[in-house]
């Protein structure tokens, strides 16, 4: 009886979780938007943390957040005053005139954004990783997605150095992303989402190479 009850508790666990696939990546800020979530007091929301159906941001005057849906493939530009509430698939506006812009990017590139590192110690933002052996050319394949998706971007959209960075992190590659930190602030100085990979990335090689 016992054993069922913890099967049972398991499969209810395991069924109400967010998948994956379902993950909302901050992965750009500007100016001071806010998250509001269920259960939670209004916070300053932070970049690279997952989000929620339900979650509510809410964006100034001047503002600017990038939301990425990783199972849609789809990316959310919002800026001006107002607040947004994120949804299954996509975003919508709940106060205020908040405009959108939306692109679709290259699925395997958003399922190796949500590869990112977590931002914070508890759950609900962080994230599983299942490590496997990475086959011999995953650094020359995530290369070239990287690439690909550069040619696509707006030269000051950093998504694809998330992108890249997410990717080098799970293969382990850390002194190459130590090489990319470098090469992405002398590339582009003084660009908020620079600040924030640094700090991301510093934190997490730190733990990486931590004594087990």
């Amino acid at each position: 009886m016992r054993k069922f009850l913890l099967l049972t508790a398991a499969g209810l666990s395991l069924a109400t979780a967010p998948a994956l696939a379902d993950t909302v990546l901050v992965t750009a800020l500007q100016g001071e938007v806010t998250l509001e979530a269920s259960g939670v007091a209004k916070a300053p929301l932070e970049p690279f943390v997952r989000l929620r159906e339900g979650d509510k941001l809410g964006v100034p005057a001047g503002g600017k957040v990038n939301l990425v849906y990783v199972g849609k493939a789809r990316q959310e530009t919002w800026q001006g005053a107002g607040s947004i509430v994120v949804g299954e698939s996509e975003s919508k506006p709940v106060s205020g005139k908040p405009q959108v812009q939306v692109r679709s990017i290259p699925p395997e590139a958003a399922k190796q954004m949500n590869k990112t590192p977590s931002t914070a110690p508890d759950g609900r933002v962080g994230m599983m990783r299942m490590r496997g052996i990475p086959p011999a050319d995953a650094v020359t394949r995530l290369e070239n997605e990287y690439k690909q998706l550069r040619e696509q971007t707006p030269a000051d959209d950093l998504l694809p150095e998330v992108m890249l960075l997410a990717g080098l992190y799970d293969l382990r590659q850390y002194d190459r992303i130590e090489a990319e930190l470098k090469r992405i602030d002398s590339a582009y100085p003084g660009h908020s989402t620079v600040a924030a990979l640094q700090s991301l990335y510093g934190r997490a090689l730190a733990q990486a190479r931590a004594p087990k």
